[in-house]
């Protein structure tokens, strides 16, 4: 942390400069004569405003997050707080609202004034009515506020998936404010998040998030205390993309960030998040995008899809990625292979960091005795204290000890003084990285034809979200598959000819499965860390137990194990823990346990996978099987492919063949 307090003593003299201009709005605006107004003049001003129609104005609505509702088809704000309005029916009346803002603006100074509570609708309403300056109020708080956050450029950045933690499963975002010439780390960031209680169990938390039970907030930080969470606590690579904003408009932003600060929003983990709020306050500035319109974003909203919506009005201007620091390592690994380096650096690395080592000057010098030159030297111990860093040992005595020795040797490089360098925060920018607004839409649907058995039927899928190991990788986290209420539907077109007189088999449509939630997270073993492989997965599903008889059943499956990778290729091999529970069953569910092992293959041909999987069953109805599973993509452009699926489950009283050939189109 050496480096960080050496960069806040650039901070300073920027930071007395603040302290002495708020200094003086507070103590030196004291004397501004404000102009009284009479009621005749606010009648006439609510005249003015009434005939301009400023209540229906979409730059109004957008201030108060007015959106309308589907059935009653009225406006109401999305704000959930009081403290946001200044009529008593402000959340229903856009009317009301205005004219006790417009009562509100023109009273005499006092403490908690409508200026200076609600800077960004009393500028708006200014401009409107074009109104002179002699009507306004000191406001200092709102002044230093506007002093701290800068308003050169404006950028939204994206810490992509988190798979650790619900919340972040699909990724976040949050808005960042830049000064010019000024260090980015040290800007300001707003980020809109759940008041989550820490008490609540799995249950509630989901249950909360899902209906709307916790409070959102807006809050802001700088930026470095960001990137220290996101980017190196937990391991997310994050992308920063450049607004097409003016100055100006950043501004009014600015001003209307002070109005939401503290006002509570019911958060939804679906629809109202951080995705969508971040777009409802970019449309406060930019109301005609209607980038949080009646139609945009009606059931939920990913981050990624706010993000090509952004994209779609030409709203980016520029991108930059920040690696994580796992991506970091894992690259500086990969580079040496790639490019037939010499690759003895890596293995010291290794050596250093291998938890038997003693933390000893004299034991790390042995090893560092390898290498045979000096800049190789100051490479390994450099990339051992990313590691340790990432094991969350940066102040073990081992990393103390190789500090000690880069600092000794005058070796610590000379980008660690600079404001865009501290030791703590990594930043490296990689060109060959997609972007992830650049890969496949989050909505699937598709449809083609199969066989199961003798039987043939027209499959039809529809996946809301997000992306499973077979769609097209390109600008997703390779091995990392997320799906959110994936439905698949079989109708059959004929009866099978071994037993055409059975209703249950041969009824023409009917769910074959429903996935709540599939998470796979195939993270390979790596020269320098053994990461744990795992997926998840609750669904409703069918069990086809003979040619006469599919029973429904409700499933919970567990896994954990190993992947590895050489180039596009991904073998993989995992325990495997079922809960199958059917009333169709002797004794109503079975208990499986079992293994699963394969293969993912990523070519510029498409995605290819094969699997076996046996399972035995240790409790309940026998329902021992053998799973083979083949699937290959063909991908035709970024949203359209070709997908072929053939699963065969081999029990101990039936074989059930099943194979699809679908057209999948994303959108």
């Amino acid at each position: 942390m050496g480096a960080f307090y050496q960069q806040l003593r650039f901070m300073r003299p920027r930071f007395f400069q603040q302290v002495l201009f708020i200094v003086i709005c507070v103590f030196g605006t004291g004397s501004n004569a404000y102009a009284t107004i009479t009621d005749d003049d606010i009648e006439t001003i609510l005249q003015q405003a009434e005939t301009l129609q400023l209540a229906k104005h979409e730059t109004w609505l957008a201030l108060l997050h007015y959106k309308r509702e589907t059935l009653l088809r009225r406006f109401v704000s999305q704000a959930d707080d009081e403290n946001f309005f200044l009529s008593d029916d402000g959340k229903t009346n856009a009317d009301a609202e205005l004219k006790a803002n417009i009562k509100a603006f023109f009273k005499g100074p006092h403490k908690g004034h409508a200026q200076c509570r609600f800077p960004a609708r009393w500028w708006w309403i200014k401009q409107q009515l074009n109104l002179q300056g002699k009507h306004e109020v000191s406001c200092p708080q709102h002044v230093a506020f506007m002093t701290r956050v800068a308003q050169d450029k404006l950028f939204l950045v994206f810490p992509t998936m988190y798979l650790n933690n619900p919340g972040s499963t699909f990724g976040h975002t949050f808005l960042r404010f830049d000064g010019e010439g000024k260090s980015k780390l040290l800007s300001q960031t707003l980020n809109y998040a759940a008041r989550v209680d820490k008490s609540d169990d799995l249950l509630s938390y989901v249950s909360k998030g899902l209906f709307g039970g916790y409070k959102g907030f807006f809050k802001s930080r700088p930026y470095y205390e960001t990137v220290q969470e996101y980017s190196n606590i937990e391991n997310r690579d994050i992308w920063e993309y450049q607004l097409a904003f003016t100055r100006e408009e950043i501004t009014q932003l600015v001003r209307h960030l002070w109005e939401v600060k503290g006002i509570d929003f019911d958060y939804y983990f679906f629809r109202e998040n951080c995705a969508y709020r971040l777009l409802a306050l970019i449309d406060v500035v930019r109301p005609g995008m209607q980038l949080t319109g009646e139609n945009a974003f009606p059931a939920y909203a990913i981050p990624v899809d706010t993000v090509r919506a952004l994209d779609d009005r030409n709203l980016i201007t520029s991108r930059q990625f920040r690696a994580s620091l796992a991506t970091k390592i894992n690259d500086e690994f990969s580079t040496q292979k790639n490019v037939g380096e010499d690759e003895n650096v890596s293995s010291v690395v290794v050596d250093i960091v291998d938890e038997q080592l003693l933390a000893d000057t004299d034991a790390i010098s042995k090893i560092l005795q390898m290498l045979n030159s000096e800049s190789k030297k100051r490479e390994a111990l450099k990339r051992s204290i990313d590691i340790l860093q990432f094991r969350g040992e940066s102040s073990s005595k081992k990393s103390h000890v190789i500090l000690q020795m880069m600092n000794d040797a005058a070796t610590v490089d000379s980008d660690v003084e600079s404001t865009e360098a501290i030791t703590t925060i990594t930043a490296a920018v990689t060109t060959e990285k997609k972007s992830p607004e650049k890969g496949h839409d989050s909505f699937r649907v598709a449809a083609g034809l199969g066989g199961q058995n003798d039987r043939q039927y027209l499959d039809i899928q529809i996946r809301p979200a997000f992306h499973d190991l077979i769609d097209a990788p390109q600008s997703f986290i390779d091995g990392a598959a997320i799906n959110v209420f994936d439905f698949r539907f079989k109708w059959f077109t004929g009866a099978g000819s071994k037993d055409k007189a059975n209703n249950n088999v041969n009824s023409n449509l009917r769910l074959e499965s429903l996935s709540f939630i599939n998470v796979t997270s195939l993270n390979p073993v790596k020269q320098w860390i053994t990461p744990v492989s795992w997926l998840f997965d609750i669904r409703l599903d069918r069990t086809q137990l003979s040619d006469k008889q599919s029973v429904r059943n409700f499933i919970g499956r567990g896994g954990a194990g190993l992947s590895f990778k050489w180039q596009g290729l991904m073998p993989f091999a995992l325990l495997i823990a079922e809960g199958n529970v059917s009333s169709s069953y002797l004794k109503g569910y079975s208990l499986l346990l079992g293994g699963q092992a394969g293969f993912y293959l990523n070519s510029k041909a498409g995605q290819f996978m094969l699997s076996y999987e046996i399972d035995d069953a240790v409790a309940g109805f026998e329902l021992d099987r053998d799973i083979t599973q083949l699937q290959w993509q063909y991908n035709l452009q970024v949203n359209h492919a070709l997908r072929l699926r053939y699963k065969r489950i081999q029990y101990d009283f039936y074989d059930d063949d099943d194979w699809s050939v679908v057209y999948n189109y994303y959108f």
